[in-house]
């Protein structure tokens, strides 16, 4: 039981937290637990105020302990799940919603983190179904109508998302998130000119909203302004200097304009902030997560011997340090990997070697290997495989099977080799559709796969599971990650073919089964030089 003294002293602090006065308030909270380490509700009330500046890991700690000596609180549990799904911890926090529901079934703020924490786990059926419960006790809930929009655009139900964002304007025209969030989807759906107007609506009511900056930096990317969209993505995070997306949005702008020591500076940052500062290997992660980015950040064209083989120096010493942080960090099999290293490997192609006009086998196997062990593409069950003949299975797999040089290029080639030998399996990376895809669908199996950070086991799994003896990447639209795939027990070989005129040679990634690997390397070749043969003839016609 608190004395009479320590309850006063704690109103005093609560009338100051309410008017305001935050310093004063955090200082009595502070000399309360000093006395009392049990006085929840300067635990708790404490940790508000620490969240409210941004110290989100000692705001969990206070919040937490309260909770622990309070365990039926609901205020406590509403403000513990608001502090977990802020720092990222969608799973608990859906967790402990559940928890306080059990307490107060109709509690609108439990029922809306929940939605909002399903939203981001991509659960987002379940996530309308909790946000429809949100609005069926309060019809104008600004946030739940907004979310809702979000959740309906990820279903890819636009006119509906659309509605819900606009209820919410109809509701409160101010209401500069709602701005923003339809600027997104406007985005999203290409139509820039619109979402352009959305950003500044939101701007014009908030001109420090951080994401209606970086949203105005994607419009203009999208639209190849970028000094524009760099300029947008600087006052996004000088407006929020926390804001991992608007460093991920501005590192990979950096490294498409070729700044590539701002587009490392800014991952660097991406890194920091998204890295957990309690990860036991903290300094090696950002330390893999910069040299993997590095990767792309090494010019990829060259002008004589001398600069391919500058690059190949600095690419090998790279990798060198890619391995090194990966000795030192562990088992990958055993590590759960940081959003920020995941990203790292997403972003970054790493096929520069496809230009040196060399057969680089160890140092591409060396790339895949470190990939493999990041994104731990064994560690799930693998499909039942299917029944083959005894035909060469050879397989395509590309971002870029669509109307673009390499993708014709590679479809010419593929299409001049015997049907008789070879049995054809391509993989789209992509859902888009034209005359060289549809093309592409009639050489043999054909398959949508999405090569993404949530689907690539998936994928790997699928190609696996077609029992192929060759995978064929073409040097032109491999997706990010991609290159993890030629270790899943193949070995990578590079078929150099004629190229155009005037132009660098074609490089076209190989990877095969370690069995049978003799007969139908040859077989390969063979094939390769018939099929440049052919192209050659073809194009002198």
């Amino acid at each position: 039981m608190a004395s009479a003294d320590e309850q006063q002293k704690l109103q005093t602090a609560l009338s100051h937290h309410q008017n305001g006065n935050i310093n004063e308030a955090a200082k009595l909270y502070r000399e309360l637990i000093a006395a009392n380490s049990r006085n929840s509700y300067a635990l708790h009330f404490l940790g508000v105020i620490e969240a409210g500046v941004g110290h989100f890991d000692e705001a969990k700690s206070l919040i937490a302990d309260s909770l622990s000596l309070r365990p039926g609180n609901v205020q406590f549990i509403e403000n513990y799940a608001s502090i977990l799904f802020q720092i990222g911890d969608y799973k608990t926090a859906l967790q402990i919603c559940e928890q306080g529901r059990q307490i107060d079934q109709s509690n609108v703020t439990l029922s809306y983190v929940s939605a909002v924490a399903l939203l981001k786990l991509n659960r987002l059926q379940d996530a309308l179904v909790q946000f429809d419960r949100v609005l069926s006790q309060q019809p104008n809930h600004l946030a739940a109508l907004n979310e809702r929009g979000s959740a309906l655009a990820e279903l890819k139900q636009y006119d509906a998302a659309i509605a819900s964002i606009e209820k919410a304007l109809a509701v409160n025209p101010q209401y500069a998130e709602a701005h923003l969030n339809k600027g997104n989807l406007y985005l999203d759906l290409t139509r820039t000119a619109e979402a352009i107007v959305c950003y500044e609506k939101a701007l014009a009511l908030k001109p420090d909203l951080a994401e209606a900056w970086l949203g105005m930096g994607n419009v203009f990317r999208a639209i190849k302004q970028n000094d524009q969209a760099l300029a947008a993505y600087d006052k996004a995070l000088a407006a929020n200097p926390s804001l991992a997306q608007a460093w991920f949005s501005r590192s990979n702008l950096c490294k498409a304009i070729g700044r590539f020591d701002e587009a490392i500076d800014s991952f660097d940052r991406l890194l920091k902030l998204t890295t957990p500062k309690d990860h036991d290997k903290y300094d090696n992660v950002i330390a893999l997560g910069r040299s993997i980015f590095s990767l792309d950040c090494i010019q990829a064209i060259y002008g004589d011997e001398a600069e391919i083989e500058q690059c190949r120096m600095r690419i090998t010493g790279t990798m060198e340090a890619i391995n090194r942080e990966l000795n030192a960090i562990g088992n990958g099999a055993a590590v759960a990997w940081p959003q920020s290293v995941l990203e790292a490997v997403f972003q970054t192609h790493g096929f520069h070697i496809a230009y040196q006009q060399d057969d680089d086998r160890q140092l591409m196997r060396s790339y895949s290997q470190a990939l493999r062990k990041i994104l731990q593409v064994d560690d799930h069950a693998p499909m039942s495989r299917t029944k083959r003949s005894d035909k060469i299975r050879l397989g395509i797999a590309s971002e870029l099977l669509k109307d673009h040089p390499g993708a014709r290029y590679a479809y010419e080639w593929l299409s001049n080799l015997p049907k008789d030998d070879y049995e054809f399996f391509i993989y789209a990376f992509h859902g888009g559709v034209d005359g060289l895809t549809r093309k592409f669908e009639t050489l043999g199996t054909f398959k949508r796969l999405p090569f993404t950070l949530a689907s690539f086991k998936y994928s790997i799994d699928v190609m696996r599971a077609d029992s192929l003896d060759f995978l064929m990447l073409p040097d032109v639209g491999i997706e990010q990650g991609a290159l993890a795939i030629p270790d899943c027990s193949c070995a990578v070989h590079l078929v150099g073919t004629s190229g155009y005129d005037g132009v660098a040679q074609h490089r076209l990634f190989f990877v095969e089964r370690s069995g049978r690997a003799s007969r139908l390397r040859q077989a390969l070749h063979r094939a390769a030089d018939t099929a440049a043969q052919h192209l050659s003839l073809h194009r002198k016609r």
